[in-house]
């Protein structure tokens, strides 16, 4: 019987999926953001030429890793468009069919944390999640990284339960590393990995070869970086997103100036200083391919000086800005659709003015729109609502170190998305809500047929 609503949950998740994907197919413009065109000039460039970088004379790329660059690849012999639009609608399909995959993942996940029971529930949220249905849907790292991160954190759970050896461990590690090519944030998630099994028995039997695994598997990376950008570390997408969003909000806050100011301000601290450099360069007859990496170290030096110089505004903005983790998303959906577009500055709108004149702003006067993006929203509110009353709930008795790894690797990625945080960052983490949600409804309606049964 639960094999029969375990099935129907995933032709749900696949009749969701594909009638947004036959959308998309005639609505290009809400698959392609501006994130979108710079993965695919990567995997353009790496396709032609073997190198990690946008174009003839550009210099290496530090910011992304080839993790999904690599897999755009995937449609590049069955494209019939030219240059950016090409392959796009084979990769769709891939990762439309990897997200349904996911569903099945979360019911896993589930099933080994809490019940079967909650493993059906939590595979329901999934499935109908207005942001994981759009992150299928869209050239974009998202879909892919929430299905490696789902897998390893699956692995990783069966190896704490006492379930599987050492080998489930090293499989673990193994896709957790596949992920940080995907996606760099997830260095923080396997940072929150070991130290679990740091504080677990047998922690160093435990911990040494997971740490192992990773750092031979991300080895490669660091080292390509050093050499041929100059750059100590796996990206520099930290240092980068502080210098480009943080650093500017809170100098504007601090100083009393306009946002577009305090970026100009920057922005030509940094010109200015990469001229230094060049020259420096030029003088020593180094080559000059390394500034990017020396420039990378420079915004991170320089946007680190800034927020520990207004560390009251720093912090304050941070975490007002981690909210927009948590919006609904059920726009995404209506912009893959071609119901409505973005590039409107609704989250500064939202920040500065409020959800309901932020609402007015987007929608433009679209009833419609309006209704299908409040009824999208009902459900993730309604499944944030239930995964907060199984947290609350799990505070108050004792939790376990399954339980807590998985409420840590959600609280990270709230706290890395910062003041630029958008729903689609809660992409990765939506299988780890779905679980929660579903583990309080079955906990609420057990605690409900016990009352009815005890009167």
């Amino acid at each position: 019987m639960k094999g029969m609503w375990l099935a129907t949950i995933l032709l749900t998740a696949m009749a969701l999926r594909l009638a947004l994907l036959t959308a998309a197919f005639e609505n290009p413009e809400g698959v392609f953001t501006p994130d979108s065109y710079s993965f695919v000039q990567l995997a353009d460039h790496l396709a032609e030429e073997g190198e990690f970088r946008k174009g003839e004379g550009e210099a290496p790329e530090i910011f992304r890793t080839p993790g999904y660059p690599l897999f755009l690849l995937t449609g590049a012999e069955y494209g019939d468009e030219p240059h950016r639009a090409r392959g796009w609608r084979v990769v769709l399909m891939a990762q439309v069919l990897l997200d349904v995959l996911l569903v099945g993942l979360t019911y896993l996940l589930a099933k080994q944390v809490v019940s079967q029971t909650a493993g059906l529930a939590a595979a329901a949220f999934q499935a109908v999640a207005p942001v994981a249905v759009a992150s299928s849907c869209r050239l974009l790292s998202d879909s892919l990284y929430a299905f490696l991160l789902t897998a390893a954190l699956l692995l990783f759970v069966r190896h704490l339960r006492g379930r599987g050896h050492s080998r489930t461990l090293m499989a673990s590690a193994a896709i957790m590393a596949v992920a940080c090519y995907v996606r760099p944030v997830g260095l923080v998630m396997a940072a929150i990995m070991l130290a679990v099994l740091l504080i677990r028995p047998h922690r160093l039997v435990r911990a040494g070869p997971f740490a192992l695994a990773l750092a031979l598997a991300l080895m490669p990376w660091l080292t390509r970086n050093i050499f041929e950008a100059g750059y100590f570390g796996f990206s520099s997408f930290a240092g980068d997103s502080a210098f480009k969003f943080s650093a500017p909000m809170a100098m504007a806050r601090a100083d009393d100036i306009p946002l577009q100011e305090a970026r100009s301000r920057l922005l030509e601290e940094q010109r200015r200083r990469r001229r230094e450099i060049v020259r420096e360069r030029m003088k020593e007859f180094r080559e000059i391919q390394t500034v990017e990496g020396v420039m990378a170290h420079w915004r991170q030096r320089r946007a680190a000086g800034i927020l520990l110089a207004r560390p009251l505004t720093a912090v304050t903005m941070h975490l007002r800005g981690c909210m927009g983790f948590w919006l609904p998303g059920g726009t995404d959906v209506l912009e893959i659709a071609g119901a409505t577009t973005g590039g409107r500055d609704t989250l500064r709108v939202i920040r500065e003015r409020g959800l309901w004149e932020g609402a007015r702003h987007y929608f433009g006067g679209d009833t419609r729109a309006l209704l299908a993006a409040a009824g999208m929203g009902f459900v993730s509110v309604i499944t944030m609502l239930l995964a907060a009353f199984w947290c609350v709930r799990g505070l108050r008795g004792r939790r376990s170190a399954v339980g807590w790894s998985l409420f840590a690797i959600v609280a990270a990625s709230t706290l890395v998305s910062g003041v630029a945080a958008t729903p689609r960052f809660r992409v990765p983490v939506t299988p780890v809500v779905s679980l929660a949600a579903g583990a309080a409804v079955v906990a609420i309606v057990d605690a409900l047929i016990r009352r009815r049964t005890a009167e």
